[in-house]
C-alpha cells in the first residue's frame, strides 16, 4: 500500500517538485523522469542534468538545445544558464574543449549580467561555484595554470556563499595549490594546501591524504630532503585504499628515486604505474621517466616500447596549442568582461545614489514652494521684503563692482611680478651650468626605466591595474629626481617658479619627459590612465605658457 501511494505520489509530482528533488537525489529524480517522461524544455534541461548527475552520456542533445533556444527567448535567466552549462558538458564529453568553455563562459555571463551579487545566495551560488570548478578543471587539464587559478578563486568565493559539503572547499583549495605548484610557486602552493587540509575535518578522507602527499612532494623540492620524504610516502603508501591510490602513490615515490638517480628503485616503481594504471595521464608520465631510465641503462627494446608509447601524445601537443590559444583568448574576453561588468555596476550605483538625492531635492522643493504660498497671504509685508531685497541687491552689485576694480588691479601686480620672475629666471639660467642630456641618459636609473619599455607596445586604452608590470616605485622616483638634479641643478626649481601649484606627480611627469617618453609611456610607468597623463600635459603646456608638447618643451629647457 506505501509502495503505491509513493509511486502516484511520484507519478503526480510536477517538474519543479523533481528540480528541488535531483538537489538531493539525483538517482531518484531520473527515475522519475524516465517513468513518466513529458514534452517541454523545462522535462529536456532536468533529464539532461540527471542523466549528468548520474554519470549517464547525454542522450537528449537535440532537445536540449531546443529548451536552450527556448529559455534564451523568452528571458528565463537561470534556466537558460542551466541549458549553456549542460550544452558545455555535452560538448566536453565530446572532447570539444573550446565550445564546452564558451559555453561554461556563457552560463556564468548570464548570471552575472542579471542578478545582483546579493541575489547569487542558495541554488545559485552552487550553479555559480560548479561552473566556475568546471572551468578550473577545464584549463587544468591544457596545463593553463594561471587561468585555472583564476577560475578556482572565483570558485571558491561560491563555495563560501552556501552550505557546501565538507569536501568541497578542501578540494577547490587543493587544487589552487596544486596549480601554484606546477607554477614553480612552492610558498603559494604551500599556504593552499595548508588552507586545505586546515578545512577537512576528517583526516582518513582520500582528499586528506592527496594532499598529504602534495605537500610531501612540495617539501623534497624545496627542502631536497629524500629520506623523509619518502618515508613519509612509503606511509601513505601503505594507507592507499584502492589500486588507483595505490599507484598514484608509486609515481611520486618513482618521481623522487629518479631524480635521486636511484633508478633500479625509480623502475620498480614506475614499471608499475605503467603496467597497471588505467590512468591515462599517470601512464604516461611513468612512461617519460622510464624512457629516460632506458636510455640510462642501455634498455634499447624497453626504450623504443616506452616512445611508442608516447609519440601520439606527442601529436596531441602539438594539436593543442591552438586549442590553447584559443583558450586564453576566452579567458581575456572574460578578464575584460568582468572589469566592464564590475564599471558598469559602480556607475548603476552612483546613479541610485543620484536619483536618491533627486528625489530628496524635490521633497525640499515642494516644502519650500508650499511654504512660499502660505506665506503670501501677508501680501504686504512681501513685496516690502522684496523692496528691501532689491536695494540690498543693488548695494552689493556696488560692492561687488569695487571688488571687480580691485581684482583687476591685482591681477595687474601678479602680471608685473611674473614678469619680473621670468626675467630672474633667465639670469639663474644663464648663470647656472648644466651637463648634457646624453650624460643623463647614462644614468643606472634612466637605463632601468628605458629597458622596462623596450619593445613592449603599449595601448592607450589600457587600464593602469592591468600595466603592474611598468609601475614606477617611490624608490625609482627618488632615484630619477636625484639623478636629474645632479645634472641640471635647479630643474625643480625653474619648474615650480613658473607653476608654484605643480605637484610632486606633475613634477615627475615632468622628469620623466627628459627621457623622451610618450604620454601613454609615462601613463604605464606613473601608475595612471593614458587620458589622466594626457589632460595633465595640456594642463602644463598652459601654465608654461607653450604651444609646443610638453616633452619638447622640457627637453629644450635643459638644451
Amino acid at each position: 500500500m506505501k509502495c503505491l501511494i509513493w509511486l502516484l505520489s511520484v507519478i503526480l509530482m510536477p517538474l519543479s517538485a523533481i528540480d528541488t528533488l535531483m538537489q538531493s537525489q539525483p538517482d531518484s529524480a531520473l527515475t522519475v523522469l524516465l517513468d513518466e517522461p513529458t514534452d517541454g524544455p523545462y522535462y529536456q534541461l532536468l533529464l539532461s542534468e540527471a542523466l549528468y548527475k548520474n554519470d549517464y552520456a547525454q542522450t537528449n542533445r537535440d532537445e536540449l538545445l531546443a529548451a536552450m533556444a527556448h529559455f534564451d527567448s523568452v528571458n528565463d535567466p537561470f534556466l537558460s544558464a542551466r541549458c549553456h552549462y549542460m550544452n558545455g558538458v555535452g560538448y566536453y564529453e565530446m572532447d570539444s574543449v573550446v565550445p564546452a568553455c564558451e559555453e561554461y563562459m556563457k552560463a556564468i555571463q548570464i548570471m552575472e549580467e542579471y542578478y545582483s551579487e546579493k541575489e547569487l545566495v542558495g541554488y545559485k551560488a552552487k550553479f555559480m561555484a560548479l561552473t566556475y570548478l568546471r572551468l578550473t578543471t577545464l584549463f587544468s587539464d591544457q596545463y593553463l595554470h594561471e587561468q585555472a587559478i583564476f577560475f578556482g578563486k572565483q570558485s571558491l568565493s561560491f563555495y563560501n556563499k552556501f552550505d557546501a559539503e565538507s569536501w568541497n572547499i578542501p578540494w577547490v583549495l587543493r587544487e589552487i595549490g596544486s596549480q601554484y605548484d606546477m607554477m614553480g610557486q612552492l610558498e603559494d602552493a604551500d599556504y593552499y594546501y595548508r588552507m586545505a587540509m586546515g578545512a577537512l575535518s576528517d583526516t582518513c578522507t582520500l582528499t586528506y591524504r592527496d594532499i598529504a602527499c602534495l605537500r610531501t612532494l612540495l617539501y623534497y623540492h624545496k627542502k631536497n630532503k629524500s629520506q623523509a620524504s619518502l618515508e613519509q610516502l612509503h606511509k601513505l603508501l601503505t594507507q592507499a585504499q584502492s589500486n588507483n591510490e595505490y599507484l598514484s602513490r608509486c609515481a611520486v615515490i618513482g618521481d623522487i628515486y629518479y631524480r635521486e638517480q636511484q633508478l633500479d628503485s625509480a623502475w620498480f616503481y614506475l614499471n608499475k604505474v605503467y603496467s597497471e594504471s588505467t590512468n591515462v595521464n599517470l601512464k604516461k608520465q611513468a612512461a617519460e621517466f622510464l624512457a629516460e631510465i632506458c636510455k640510462s641503462l642501455g634498455k634499447d627494446a624497453e626504450f623504443i616500447e616506452y616512445a611508442s608509447f608516447l609519440v601520439p601524445f606527442a601529436n596531441q601537443e602539438e594539436n593543442k596549442s591552438e586549442i590553447k590559444s584559443r583558450l586564453t583568448e576566452l579567458y581575456q574576453i572574460c578578464i575584460q568582461n568582468n572589469a566592464e561588468r564590475s564599471y558598469r555596476n559602480k556607475i548603476k550605483d552612483k546613479m541610485i545614489v543620484v536619483l536618491i538625492v533627486f528625489g530628496i531635492l524635490i521633497v525640499v522643493l515642494s516644502v519650500a514652494f508650499a511654504l512660499y504660498h502660505a506665506n503670501r497671504k501677508t501680501k504686504r509685508g512681501l513685496e516690502i521684503q522684496i523692496t528691501e531685497e532689491r536695494m540690498a541687491h543693488r548695494a552689493k552689485q556696488k560692492a561687488l563692482g569695487g571688488r571687480l576694480k580691485e581684482s583687476n588691479r591685482a591681477l595687474q601686480v601678479q602680471k608685473t611680478e611674473k614678469d619680473e620672475l621670468i626675467k630672474e629666471l633667465e639670469v639663474f639660467r644663464s648663470q647656472t651650468s648644466w651637463g648634457s642630456i646624453d650624460d643623463f641618459l647614462k644614468e643606472k636609473v634612466c637605463i632601468e626605466i628605458l629597458s622596462k619599455l623596450k619593445g613592449k607596445y603599449i595601448k592607450r586604452d589600457t587600464k593602469s591595474d592591468d600595466l603592474c608590470e611598468f609601475w614606477l616605485e617611490e624608490q625609482k622616483l627618488s632615484e630619477l629626481a636625484i639623478a636629474v638634479e645632479r645634472h641640471f641643478k635647479g630643474f625643480g626649481k625653474i619648474l615650480t617658479s613658473q607653476y608654484p601649484k605643480m605637484s610632486s606627480s606633475e613634477l615627475n611627469q615632468c622628469r620623466l619627459c627628459l627621457l623622451n617618453l610618450k604620454d601613454v609611456q609615462i601613463a604605464a610607468l606613473l601608475h595612471g590612465d593614458y587620458s589622466t597623463i594626457k589632460k595633465r600635459s595640456a594642463k602644463l603646456k598652459k601654465a608654461f605658457d607653450t604651444e609646443k608638447s610638453l616633452q619638447i618643451f622640457i627637453r629644450e629647457l635643459v638644451l
